[in-house]
């Protein structure tokens, strides 16, 4: 084993992290573990993170502020149903590419709302009271997130079975939740 490096940054150890979880999912998740790949020694990230689960929320904010940004961008020149469309499938497409990362965001251990959590939320919000109004904006954001959520997770543990196309589906569902959006806003 080499010597120990004297510092590394916080920066440096949060990417190690995210590497360690992109490798090994977020159970096999260790200080000792992230302080071996960036060469320090385990008791030094205490001075950071009281525990792993802070170095965790470090993470998970990190992964927030990264689909934060791809949602801002599929939203880009898009409004109302078409830019929750693009956003739905930007976001159904990195959860499918970024599993573990997928998986951390919604980890039980995950801390109460964060910036990085509120960011990651607001095009969102945007668009669904774009649609719906404010007065059920809040409402109509967690059917999407719970459809999202619910579809992505069964994606990605491959409980589709019955044959049929899953985009098709996906689709289908997607339409029809906005089309119950829009009409809610008109009744």
């Amino acid at each position: 084993m080499s010597p120990a490096r004297a510092k590394a940054t916080t920066d440096e150890i949060v990417a190690a992290a995210l590497d360690l979880i992109a490798r090994n999912g977020g159970e096999a998740l260790s200080l000792n573990a992230v302080a071996e790949a960036v060469g320090i020694r385990a008791p030094s990230l205490y001075k950071r993170f009281s525990n792993r689960a802070a170095l965790m929320n470090a993470a998970r904010d990190r992964v927030l502020v990264e689909l934060a940004g791809r949602l801002r961008d599929a939203q880009r020149h898009k409004r109302g149903s078409a830019a929750i469309k693009a956003m739905a499938a930007a976001y159904r497409t990195w959860a499918k590419r970024e599993a573990h990362f997928y998986r951390l965001i919604h980890s039980s251990a995950a801390s109460p709302l964060t910036d990085s959590a509120a960011a990651a939320t607001e095009p969102v919000l945007e668009e669904v009271s774009a649609l719906v109004g404010q007065r059920h904006a809040l409402s109509a954001a967690r059917l999407l997130t719970a459809f999202l959520h619910g579809f992505v997770t069964m994606e990605n543990d491959g409980e589709f079975k019955m044959g049929g196309s899953v985009d098709a589906a996906f689709a289908f569902a997607l339409d029809a939740i906005i089309r119950g959006l829009e009409s809610a806003k008109r009744g």
